[in-house]
């Protein structure tokens, strides 16, 4: 697990690696305040692999055929009220698998 506080407008990457034929979940988990956060997941050369803004699913499942880094991009969707810039909450991204 990996999380981070965030205000309306921001956005965080981290990287992380992922084993060969390993099946994984990967979950975004907010603080509902901060709205409906989108995710993408991209390979190190910025192609895109999944964007949770595509899917009605909150959760991606997948398996790579080769062990790599993977890019996750965070994104808390803007405030349309200046007055919820005070707020700020939690974001975490989950990753999971199964042997």
């Amino acid at each position: 697990m990996n999380s981070a506080v965030l205000f309306p407008g921001d956005s965080a990457e981290i990287m992380l690696t992922f084993y060969s034929e390993q099946q994984y979940r990967l979950v975004i988990c907010a603080e509902e305040q901060l709205g409906d956060v989108s995710y993408q997941v991209s390979d190190i050369e910025r192609n895109l692999i999944f964007d949770s803004k595509n899917s009605d699913s909150k959760v991606f499942d997948f398996k790579v055929e080769s062990s790599q880094q993977l890019v996750i991009s965070v994104a808390v969707p803007e405030s349309d009220n200046t007055h919820d810039l005070k707020y700020q909450g939690c974001v975490a991204v989950l990753v999971g698998f199964k042997n």
